[in-house]
């Protein structure tokens, strides 16, 4: 009887290190997993260098993945999602957001700026009033949003570009002071420049001579706007940076020396349990 205790003890105990050793080993590779794999987006967006080395089409790629894995949005995502998205993403948002919320903050990734920027319109600033939108024009198309848009400017899109459509949007791009909300301002801007890009405007074919004196400086302006963000290519919409401390050499040291840490002593207790199964 006494010699069996012992024995009892050490079975207990090499059945509790083996456990607590594959308990580790999978803690370990869970967090490898998620720190490589998994946490990659955010790291990468939170990378001073990498977005330097990397276009805002690489980096809009990287966002849908990230979004994919969080299935939130998060800081600045609505400016991408305007700018790269298409009417999917309207729908997307509008399936995500709740009556009286505020869309217009950081913890929703500002997806008040994606909407205007896809529909061309900015019926408010709370989730209320974008529902209420979705509602009355769900049935239209991406194209159909942009034409109400312009047509509340006076500026009625045909299927190709005209002289007149073509002065009109290259005064919205130049126009410093277009009597709208801030936000409103912004999305009609870019959404002349898209109209303009997506119907092969040819800035040679321009004969300044048809613009109203009192325009032309202001024509310029919008000229000179849409031939840079041409040359971005495409414009330069995206300046945030999603928490960059994810990103730190300091913490991806203490990430590594964790997981490190971890996978070993798992294995020290696979290798002591298997040494005291050895003993019995």
């Amino acid at each position: 009887m006494t010699a069996s205790v012992p024995s009892k003890r050490r079975r207990w105990l090499r059945i509790g290190l083996l456990l607590l050793g594959v308990l580790l080993l999978l803690s370990s590779l869970i967090m490898t997993v998620g720190w490589f794999w998994w946490m990659k987006p955010f790291r990468n967006l939170g990378d001073p260098e990498w977005l330097e080395r990397h276009t805002a089409l690489a980096q809009w790629e990287e966002t849908q993945t990230r979004i994919r894995r969080l299935r939130h949005f998060l800081h600045d995502d609505g400016w991408l999602i305007g700018q790269f998205g298409d009417r999917s993403w309207v729908e997307r948002i509008i399936g995500r957001i709740a009556k009286g919320e505020d869309v217009s903050g950081c913890a929703n990734g500002h997806v008040d700026v994606g909407l205007r920027l896809l529909a061309n319109q900015s019926p408010g600033e709370e989730a209320t009033d974008w529902l209420q939108w979705w509602q009355a024009n769900k049935d239209k198309s991406q194209e159909e949003w942009m034409r109400d848009g312009f047509a509340e400017m006076g500026i009625h899109l045909g299927d190709q570009l005209d002289v007149t459509v073509t002065q009109s949007l290259l005064l919205v791009m130049g126009n410093t002071n277009l009597s709208l909300p801030e936000g409103l301002t912004y999305a009609r801007r870019f959404n002349a420049f898209r109209w303009l890009r997506d119907h092969d405007f040819d800035p040679t074919e321009l004969r300044w001579a048809d613009f109203a004196e009192d325009d032309r400086d202001t024509a310029w302006l919008g000229l000179c706007r849409y031939s840079l963000w041409l040359m971005a290519n495409p414009p330069p919409l995206y300046e945030g940076m999603y928490y960059p401390f994810l990103a730190s050499p300091r913490l991806a040291r203490k990430v590594n020396i964790a997981m490190t840490a971890t996978a070993l002593l798992g294995l020290g207790c696979l290798f002591w349990g298997r040494r005291l199964s050895h003993k019995q």
